[in-house]
């Protein structure tokens, strides 16, 4: 048992800093890197427990910090190892794959504030200067400098939402992908269901919209809009996965909708509307 501990752990650690270097000199692959990253850590926490899975996590920050930077060494311990962790963990003690869900989003979120948070005040990483930056190799003339000043700004403002809206796509995938993988290798695991079937409270969403826009001045509201939009393109999304799949699963048909999501700016639009749609009309005909 301790012989198949060690050669397990020893694989995990391995596989780590694989993803790390894909990470660190292909940038590239680093979105993909990210989704799966956590997978070591939770197959250490299903095979082996919590105490595997910390002492990887530990010799792997330890190599990625003075490898790479202690950034990334950083990041092995609170970033992906604390996420593979907790999915782990809920996987491990037999959660509902519920809230298995829901505590990985949280964990992803918990992870990338305190990376924001560790990256600015301790390792003396200035976001300010980045948007500077980005704004002196952008700028061609003065009106363009205006432009995109107030567009960085806008960013700037809305930030928050855009954390929130990494975190809880990441955590989404981190789920599903491990989870895949999982029983992939033959472990008994229960998948939460498909994201087809997906819906969100309707009161939630639709109550937190109009109070949104009626106190839309403030940076909180605004960013709150912003987070209850993303939930209701989710459920559009949804709903678009659902048709699509009606009658079959056609891997072409999966990819070509996620073309055009990304390249044709009004689809998200739709999607969304869809979602609100759905919400209170229920397109799919499933029970809510």
């Amino acid at each position: 048992m301790e012989d198949k501990l060690i050669s397990d752990g020893i694989k995990s650690f391995f596989a780590i800093v694989l993803l790390t270097i894909l990470n660190f000199y292909f940038p590239l692959l680093s979105l993909f890197v990210l989704f799966i990253w956590p997978i070591p850590i939770v197959v250490m926490a299903v095979k082996h427990g919590m105490r595997g899975a910390v002492w990887v996590i530990l010799v792997a920050a330890i190599v990625n910090g003075v490898f790479f930077n202690p950034l990334m060494g950083v990041i092995t311990v609170i970033g992906f190892g604390f996420v593979g962790f907790v999915l782990g963990g809920c996987i491990n003690e037999e959660f509902s794959p519920f809230r298995t869900v829901v505590f990985t989003i949280v964990s992803v979120l918990i992870s990338q504030s305190l990376i924001i948070t560790v990256s600015y005040h301790f390792l003396g990483y200035n976001f300010d200067a980045v948007f500077t930056e980005a704004l002196k190799s952008l700028s061609s003339s003065a009106d363009m400098e205006v432009l995109i000043k107030a567009q960085l700004e806008f960013i700037k403002r809305i930030y928050p939402a855009l954390v929130g809206i990494s975190s809880l796509l990441t955590g989404i995938l981190n789920y599903y992908i491990s989870t895949w993988y999982l029983i992939h290798k033959g472990f008994r695991v229960i998948a939460y269901k498909p994201i087809k079937y997906w819906y969100f409270n309707r009161w939630l969403i639709s109550l937190g919209l109009v109070i949104g826009l009626i106190f839309k001045s403030s940076i909180i509201f605004s960013n709150l809009n912003i987070v209850l939009l993303f939930l209701a393109f989710l459920q559009g999304f949804a709903v678009g996965r659902y048709y699509i799949t009606k009658n079959g699963n056609k891997p072409f048909l999966n990819w070509l909708y996620i073309f055009v999501i990304i390249f044709i700016p009004l689809v998200p639009i739709a999607l969304a509307l869809a979602g609100l749609v759905d919400q209170w009309f229920d397109l799919r005909r499933i029970e809510i």
